[in-house]
């Protein structure tokens, strides 16, 4: 069997349909200067929201970073999780509550 015209080729490329959609990625940092009372209130608190729904938590309390979406942990290896962990320690260890004003 021959192709119309020498050395023609067809090609049908189906991408099926696109959608584009927009997503925010926000990570919320809170650092007090003390400890407080209340529980579950900690000195330090980092979450990451998806959508304005949590997809992973740390504190200083606990010291790991943990998924809060079951997507996250099927998604992300441990390194994900370690390398989180130390980017969030690291924020902790920073003396966000410092004034930054040279006065």
């Amino acid at each position: 069997m021959r192709l119309p015209g020498r050395g023609a080729l067809l090609l049908v490329l189906s991408l099926g349909s696109v959608r584009l959609e927009k997503h925010s990625l926000t990570y919320i940092y809170t650092a007090l200067s003390k400890d407080v009372a209340p529980p579950g209130i900690h000195q330090f608190t980092a979450i990451g929201l998806l959508d304005n729904k949590a997809i992973d938590y740390f504190d200083s309390v606990n010291t790991e970073k943990v998924p809060k979406q079951q997507w996250m942990k099927d998604q992300n290896e441990d390194d994900y999780w370690r390398k989180g962990t130390q980017a969030d320690q690291d924020a902790r260890s920073h003396n966000w509550h410092q004034s930054t004003d040279a006065t």
